[in-house]
């Protein structure tokens, strides 16, 4: 009789402690989760937040506008009919897209997608005659307008279709960089090797 209320006991103490392990756990998880949504709503407000600083910022406005005179007005091809200036004013107009990318977005990835997109503006541009024609049709502000709203508002297939640009662009740009460096020492060898064999007949 004493050994069975003895185990009975025993019992019930070990059934109370796997109670309090257990209210235990499930209690430090609802903390875990309330926690980790607390976090996850702070980061939408603060993103909420300057997404409505953006958009009342004059850099946003300035954006909009370049976007509705260079392509939905059609400035930009008008302005590529003038050698020289339609390649140099065009570009003036990207500064707002870069100032948001930069400052107000603060996004690498985002700022090489944008570059990339100039780009391949300025190369069409560089076409003659048909760098005109295309630039109706290729509306790199309009491009550019979409990737940053659709950046800001986490649209998955903006933000994968921006990564992965500015990763090819990363890449590209690194390539180019070296290009130029070697050509530059080449060019420099060339130089110094015939002042040098010209200053011998001297």
């Amino acid at each position: 009789m004493y050994h069975t209320a003895t185990s009975i006991w025993l019992c019930g103490k070990s059934v109370g402690t796997l109670r309090r392990k257990s209210n235990r756990k499930i209690t430090e998880k609802v903390i875990d989760t309330m926690d980790t949504s607390l976090k996850e709503e702070q980061r939408l407000l603060k993103k909420a937040q300057r997404k409505l600083r953006m958009e009342q910022s004059r850099s946003y406005k300035a954006m909009k506008t370049a976007t509705k005179v260079m392509d939905h007005y059609y400035l930009d091809p008008i302005l590529g009919l003038v050698p020289v200036v339609g390649d140099v004013v065009p570009q003036l107009f990207n500064a707002s897209f870069f100032y948001i990318s930069i400052f107000k977005i603060r996004s690498y990835a985002l700022t090489m997608t944008l570059l990339r997109n100039v780009f391949i503006d300025i190369f069409v541009g560089l076409i003659p005659y048909a760098g005109i024609v295309l630039d109706v049709f290729y509306k790199s502000y309009r491009e550019n307008t979409i990737l940053i709203e659709g950046f800001v508002n986490d649209d998955p297939n903006i933000v994968k279709k921006v990564k992965r640009r500015a990763v090819s662009t990363t890449i590209w740009l690194v390539v180019l960089g070296m290009a130029i460096y070697y050509l530059i020492v080449f060019l420099w060898s060339v130089v110094t090797h015939l002042y040098q064999w010209i200053m011998s007949y001297i």
